[in-house]
């Protein structure tokens, strides 16, 4: 399969339908590798039939109104012979949008890439866990170019893989072959680098910094304590909600004995009230 490698569209798939007519009609999956939405693409269309010989080659543009930055989109493209049943994309120019400087081929940029050694599902899984997901064959060189773990063939002088965005050192080191089945040599400093400390506005252990450490310790603790607080507040009160609405409104009767009660000291009253009125009839009789 040939490739130009600096070009910003890049073929997925394609798969052809024939209609009722007898013409095949060709639904084409692209990629745009660029970070800018596509208007149009030009090129030439090659078809071959199934014994690989080209039938014919036929201009093509279209307008691309899906085409977005790093996304897919599908084009659909039909030859005039019905024999056609595959078809292989030459672009020549790709208009931007934002009025961007066209893309346009050059002459000698086509690589001829070879298809990837057969992998089978153990290796294929192992290297999914090793270098993510998309790993579908292991980094590899080629004359002209480097193949990423994701299948795309990039330019010996490119840094990052142009789908995938995955480190040429890294991809070159640790997802060839051979370093996934012996060992894996360390990684490239650049990786192995710590990021850099936080700048912050005072020393990290001067007086100050300790004093910050403390207000954010007692800010967090106040926080803490008001929040439990209110809980505690909100659930009394719903308790109380609760309580007041199973109570009816009528009074309840009395329990027996809670009206035994009620009679016995009224009887005491009533005695002692007779008592005081025969008290001075017991002092006035001769």
């Amino acid at each position: 399969m040939k490739i130009d490698l600096h070009c910003p569209v890049e073929v997925r798939k394609w798969d052809i339908a024939v209609f009722d007519r007898g013409l095949p009609r060709a639904y084409i999956h692209l990629f745009n590798l660029s970070h800018l939405p596509i208007l149009s693409l030009e090129g030439q269309a090659h078809w071959s039939n199934a014994a690989g010989e080209e039938i014919e080659a036929l201009p093509f543009s279209l307008e691309a109104s899906r085409a977005y930055a790093r996304s897919e989109f599908t084009i659909a493209l039909s030859p005039s012979q019905p024999e056609c049943s595959a078809v292989e994309l030459v672009f020549t120019r790709i208009r931007f949008a934002a009025n961007r400087q066209d893309w346009l081929a050059q002459e000698g940029a086509w690589i001829e890439v070879p298809p990837p050694a057969p992998i089978g599902g153990q290796e294929e899984a192992a290297l999914v866990r090793l270098a993510g997901a998309g790993a579908t064959q292991y980094a590899r060189l080629i004359p002209g170019a480097w193949i990423c773990v994701c299948g795309r063939a990039n330019a010996l002088d490119a840094e990052q893989c142009a789908r995938c965005m995955r480190g040429r050192e890294v991809c070159l080191t640790r997802f060839t072959r051979e370093a996934a089945r012996y060992h894996l040599p360390p990684l490239p400093s650049s990786i192995l680098a710590s990021p850099p400390e936080p700048e912050l506005p005072f020393p990290a252990r001067s007086p100050s910094a300790a004093k910050s450490t403390r207000k954010s310790k007692m800010h967090g603790f106040n926080r803490r304590f008001w929040f439990t607080v209110a809980l505690l507040v909100l659930a009394l009160l719903l308790g109380l909600l609760a309580s007041g609405a199973g109570n009816p409104s009528a009074p309840q009767p009395a329990v027996p004995a809670q009206r035994t009660a009620v009679l016995s000291i009224a009887e005491i009253f009533k005695s002692a009230s007779s008592a005081s009125a025969a008290t001075p009839k017991s002092q006035d009789s001769p």
